[in-house]
């Protein structure tokens, strides 16, 4: 399932796809004033997807992550 909210701090802004969402988050969502909806696909819904590096910087270190709703692609820093 995939959750929509129509909260934003940006008014001018539409919402935006929230996928895999725990019951418990959802609920916290709600609590705060967030209404969502369920939706069956991203079909129609404009979500791109999202790689990230952040970089530790004392240490350099770095931290990847990939969008998981996209398996054939991955986060790398060099």
């Amino acid at each position: 399932a995939i959750l929509i909210s129509s909260k934003s701090l940006c008014t001018s802004c539409s919402s935006r796809p929230i996928s895999a969402v725990w019951p418990d988050t959802a609920a916290k969502l709600r609590e705060i004033g967030h209404t969502l909806r369920e939706r069956t696909s991203y079909e129609g819904a404009n979500q791109g997807d999202a790689e990230t590096i952040a970089i530790n910087p004392e240490t350099t270190h770095r931290l990847g992550a990939s969008d998981p709703r996209k398996a054939d692609e991955q986060a790398i820093g060099y």
